[in-house]
């Protein structure tokens, strides 16, 4: 007999859930990224826009270390920070000086995840 579907982990539970949108989304990554690759400039604008909404995940999730969901997927999956390795690609790429300026998609995804609550936090990190 099969486990019901409460007894699965919840993280399968998560990535069952999204895994037609998840495959599309790489499907379509996959083909935008060899013409993002050929630009230094337009590469390093997209790991911009990673860097802040990853930031602002990270920020977002710290606050919330505490919380039993939050504590535990941070446990269960060893989450480690990603801002600072984009950070350094970014000094890299652009120096100390101005990076890319965030888009409008960008900016709104970054103000819906400082004013999540735990459980969406949790959710994005499926995404």
């Amino acid at each position: 007999m099969g486990e019901s579907e409460a007894q699965r982990p919840l993280y399968a539970r998560l990535m069952q859930a999204i895994d037609v949108q998840h495959t599309w989304g790489n499907r379509v990554g996959f083909v935008k990224l060899p013409l993002i690759m050929l630009d230094i400039r337009l590469y390093g604008g997209a790991i911009a826009q990673f860097y802040m909404v990853t930031e602002a995940l990270e920020a977002a999730l710290a606050k919330h270390a505490d919380h039993e969901l939050v504590a535990h997927v941070r446990r269960a999956i060893s989450l480690d920070n990603l801002a600072p390795g984009y950070a350094a690609d970014l000094r890299q790429i652009f120096g100390d000086g101005a990076w890319p300026a965030p888009t409008a998609a960008t900016e709104e995804y970054v103000d819906a995840l400082r004013n999540a609550d735990p459980v969406e936090l949790v959710s994005a990190l499926f995404i």
